[in-house]
């Protein structure tokens, strides 16, 4: 009997099985984990896209705060080479002014300050 009589129609004259539209079985396997691939390196991306816009922001705050760190020192040396310039201890009473309340209030202010500073510069990043 002929294979056509038969109602074999997945099977052709070659020997391979086909099915969903004439491609043969092998391809149809073989297109299924390719999907699958590119279906994790998506959520992979995506995973890695919520890594990035952390790691921006760890970078940008330890940015900031060495930025912060190098710019207190820079203050500490600019009063120290003054003092010794002028003959008068600039440091030392600098000093003295963040003992008092006061001083220790305006050095919260002046944080303040930077925190909003470094705030208004991540938002006009984004």
């Amino acid at each position: 009997m002929p294979r056509d009589q038969r109602g074999d129609d997945h099977a052709t004259g070659d020997g391979s099985a086909r099915g969903n539209g004439g491609q043969p079985q092998n391809e149809q396997s073989a297109q299924q984990p390719a999907q699958q691939n590119q279906q994790r390196q998506s959520q992979h991306a995506q995973a890695q896209g919520g890594r990035r816009q952390g790691s921006g922001l760890r970078n940008y705050l330890a940015t900031t705060a060495v930025r912060f760190g190098l710019a207190m020192i820079g203050v500490v040396l600019l009063l120290f080479s003054l003092g010794q310039a002028f003959g008068a201890d600039l440091l030392g009473a600098f000093a003295d002014a963040l003992s008092t309340q006061t001083g220790q209030w305006l050095v919260v202010a002046l944080f303040a300050l930077f925190l909003i500073g470094a705030a208004e510069r991540g938002l006009s990043y984004s």
